[in-house]
């Protein structure tokens, strides 16, 4: 890898690019995603949306699934600015993200503040992510009372007429279905002139013969680019399109037709800036098809501002463009392709360069051994960014900090016992983003220190980073530490030192130190007849990120994963302790029937564990029963067949997750029955809303028995 392309915003143009790229990637440029949301929504089907004719997932593309196949990086982060003397984009709460070329597609949000009362009492319609949350509260209260509902529409154009007619028609059908028929809904649209004034009179006459509308009176903050969708005297490696970008040659109004439109020129002028060729012009048509709907299943067309045909015949072409555009990005993607991103230089691009070519081939011959070390100087910049960060200094005497040859920490104090152990794993392609991988490689390292009642207060790392260009790979180690540091400082750990390497991938791993009185320890073995299993967060981390390098998983459900696996297990563990808690492990790679199986024989106990108080991650189901399994699923569920006795039918799927590999999971653990529902109750208040009792300790095992688990109903 020699050049960053770096997409900002998951708009319709970007959306368009990544397709783009993941069809023909172009040898030595890293594509990386940055946006707030892991689905993006297609505006052109939000009229429909809001009427009830789409479902969520009909009407937004998954770009956890796009870039999965397109080979790019996605970093779901709020970007805060962008410094183009560094050319960095500026990032809220983690270190910022270089770039060589830059495409803006954020869309935009109106400014509330200027207007008095509205940031209180005014839903945006942009971004549509917030809209569609606001929607399901505006429908709860529309359907709590027979009441009268009044909703305003600001803006006349079509998009405010669309909106409004969709939001009337929603309304006064969910309300029948409510059996509220007495009162009335009324949606008035406002607007500083005429409606629909840029629309010839019959348009105009179409839409107020199919509304009855209430209308009263009522460049900048865009960024402007050329005729190449380029920084209009800016940045020449800076291009924006769709709603955020203003054209100075030519003018159009904000629609969504222009952004897509202008995903292939914007796709042809980055390929171009990045290979050094010349940029190519693009002027938006002057006039374009609109299909605007009018609430339920009818629609008007327009070209041109003149009034074309209507009816729902209309509104079912509209459906037909609609679902198709979507559809290219997410049910028409063919994974089996996605075997295009490993094959040679030359058969991916043969107008390759000599120097591309040696560039490709210098990556297949480095060196091994401490050949493979990341060079001094990079190294020493990498931690000079890392040691302006927080960073946890009690009882280390010599850290990264001092680059020494080692570590120098005070031994822990009397009566107190030293805890060890390490942990490693390679991104592997589901986390993709470096920073986001450093948090869970941290976090899942320190859980073993956790599940055995300790408190962790040091840690080494040993990170391997992908050959590409020196900067790049600074950068990479940058993220992936920066974010490992910041989950260590959350545990009150210190990172003290490590050693890094060149690889074929991205990999983090941790020695991980700490101490606990020797009398507090938390082990396996300590299970009691009559106790309470308790279980701190949900399980299915192994079947959804499964699924989502095969393209069977949905955005939110990888997200939601994602979001467990970072949450540390140390706050559980001061619960647990509290309601004293006498036996504990954290669930990881054997997976919960693995894990609960190792507790209950070194307990000498039987456990009976009731699936159905099981917590499961949103989506983990789905993708098990789809037969979404991580690789190390058929030796978990050979080993839990010689230790369970399955006294309860199963579906298949359910048993996946029983045995499914989880990375940072929970903390399972025993206590005392009569403190297990006040400590479900205490670990939901500090955050782990799924935590549940999933299992009681039975009985003692017989000697002859190798069954120590059994499954049951609920408790």
């Amino acid at each position: 890898m020699q050049q960053d392309l770096v997409l900002l915003g998951g708009g319709h143009a970007n959306i368009q690019v990544l397709r783009n790229f993941g069809m023909l990637p172009m040898p030595g440029v890293r594509v990386t995603l940055i946006t707030l949301e892991a689905e993006t929504p297609y505006s052109g089907m939000l009229p429909g949306f809001l009427s009830g004719f789409y479902t969520f997932d009909e009407m937004h593309i998954d770009l956890v699934r796009l870039t999965q196949w397109a080979g790019a990086r996605l970093i779901l982060a709020n970007a805060q600015g962008i410094d183009t003397q560094g050319q960095t984009v500026l990032l809220c709460d983690r270190p910022s993200q270089h770039y060589d070329v830059l495409s803006i597609n954020v869309g935009i949000c109106p400014a509330l503040s200027p207007v008095l009362g509205a940031e209180a009492n005014v839903i945006p319609v942009k971004p549509i992510s917030r809209l569609v949350s606001r929607l399901e509260a505006l429908l709860i209260r529309a359907n709590a009372a027979d009441l009268p509902l009044q909703v305003a529409v600001v803006g006349g154009g079509a998009s405010g007429v669309e909106l409004a007619c969709a939001i009337s028609y929603r309304l006064m059908r969910e309300r029948r279905a409510a059996g509220i028929m007495s009162t009335t809904v009324t949606v008035s649209l406002i607007s500083r002139g005429p409606i629909l004034q840029k629309f010839d009179r019959g348009i105009r006459k179409a839409f107020l013969l199919l509304l009855q509308l209430c209308a009263a009176p009522s460049s900048d903050g865009f960024l402007l680019v050329d005729e190449y969708l380029k920084s209009a005297g800016g940045p020449s490696n800076v291009f924006a399109a769709g709603d955020v970008a203003s054209s100075i040659t030519c003018p159009r109004p904000k629609a969504g037709v222009f952004a897509v439109r202008a995903g292939a020129p914007l796709a042809h002028n980055l390929r171009r800036t990045l290979s050094g060729g010349p940029l190519r012009r693009w002027a938006p048509q002057a006039t374009f098809l609109s299909l605007i709907t009018a609430g339920d299943r009818h629609a008007v067309a327009t070209k041109g501002g003149w009034l074309g045909m209507q009816g729902r015949w209309v509104w079912q072409v509209k459906d037909c463009i609609d679902r198709a555009f979507v559809n290219r990005f997410g049910a028409d993607l063919d994974y089996a392709s996605m075997e295009r991103h490993a094959l040679p230089a030359r058969a991916l691009h043969p107008s390759l360069s000599t120097n591309e070519l040696r560039l490709h081939a210098a990556a297949k011959g480095r060196c091994g051994g401490c050949g493979s070390k990341i060079g001094g100087a990079s190294l020493r910049r990498v931690l000079q960014q890392l040691s302006t960060s927080a960073n946890v200094q009690h009882g280390v005497l010599v850290g990264f900090i001092q680059a020494d040859d080692a570590a120098v920490l005070e031994l822990p104090p009397l009566g107190h016992v030293a805890v060890q152990s390490v942990d490693f794993f390679r991104a592997s392609g589901f986390v993709t983003d470096p920073y986001l991988l450093g948090q869970i490689a941290a976090n899942h390292a320190l859980s073993d220190i956790h599940a055995m009642g300790a408190t962790p207060q040091s840690a080494l790392a040993v990170a391997v980073v992908p050959f590409a260009a020196l900067g790049m790979m600074e950068d990479e180690l940058h993220q992936m530490m920066a974010g490992a540091l910041s989950t260590m400082l959350h545990s009150d750990c210190a990172l003290v030192g490590g050693h890094s390497s060149e690889g074929t991938e991205l990999a983090l791993g941790f020695a991980v130190y700490g101490s606990a009185p020797r009398n507090a320890l938390l082990t396996l073995r300590g299970m009691r007849v009559g106790q309470t299993v308790i279980l701190t967060k949900p399980i299915g981390t192994g079947t959804l990120l499964a699924a989502a390098m095969q393209g069977g998983s949905r955005g939110r459900w990888v997200t939601g994963a994602v979001e467990s696996m970072k949450q540390s297990n140390g706050p559980a563990l001061a619960v647990l302790r509290a309601h004293h808690c006498q036996a504990c492990t954290d669930v990881t790679g054997f997976g919960l029937l693995g894990h609960l199986a190792e507790m209950a024989r070194a307990s000498k106990v039987v456990v009976s564990l009731s699936t159905a108080d099981v917590p499961l991650l949103d989506g983990a189901l789905s993708c098990a029963s789809a037969g979404y399994l991580s690789s190390l699923h058929p030796e978990n569920k050979t080993d839990a067949a010689q230790v369970v006795d399955a006294g309860t039918s199963l579906t298949a799927g359910m048993f996946s997750l029983l045995v499914d590999p989880q990375t940072a999971g929970g903390l399972l653990a025993s206590l005392p029955d009569e403190r297990a529902e006040s400590c479900i109750e205490a670990l939901r208040r500090a955050g782990y809303s799924h935590a549940a009792a999933v299992g009681r300790v039975a009985s003692k095992l017989p000697e002859s028995s190798t069954v120590c688990v059994s499954l049951s109903r609920p408790l």
